[in-house]
C-alpha cells in the first residue's frame, strides 16, 4: 500500500478524524506551520521552505496559487479540497 492510500485509509477512519480534530481545534494555521517549522525533517522539502518564505511574506496569495498548482498537478480541484477540509475541520 502506497502512502496516498495509508492517509486516504486514516481519513476515512473516523477515530482518526475525531483525534485529529481535537488536536487542530484552538490551533490557527499559523499554530499548525509553527509545528511543522519545528520538525527538521519537513524543513527539509523545498516546497515546505517555500511556504514558509511566502508565510513570511505575508503572500496569501502565493500561498493559495501554491496550493492550486499542486493540486491541479495531481489533477484535482483546490476549491473542493478547501471545501472538504473546512468541513472536516468544524469549520462550516
Amino acid at each position: 500500500m502506497n502512502r496516498q492510500m495509508q492517509i486516504q485509509q486514516m481519513m476515512g477512519n473516523p477515530q482518526f478524524q475525531q483525534q485529529y480534530q481535537q488536536r487542530l481545534r484552538g490551533m490557527n494555521p499559523s499554530q499548525i506551520l509553527d509545528q511543522v517549522a519545528s520538525n527538521p525533517q519537513m524543513m527539509n522539502n523545498p516546497i515546505v521552505q517555500n511556504v514558509m518564505k511566502m508565510r513570511k511574506a505575508n503572500d496569501t496569495e502565493g500561498l493559495t496559487g501554491l496550493a492550486e498548482n499542486i493540486f491541479g498537478e495531481k489533477g484535482q480541484n483546490y476549491s473542493d479540497f478547501e471545501k472538504q477540509a473546512k468541513q472536516f475541520l468544524g469549520f462550516n
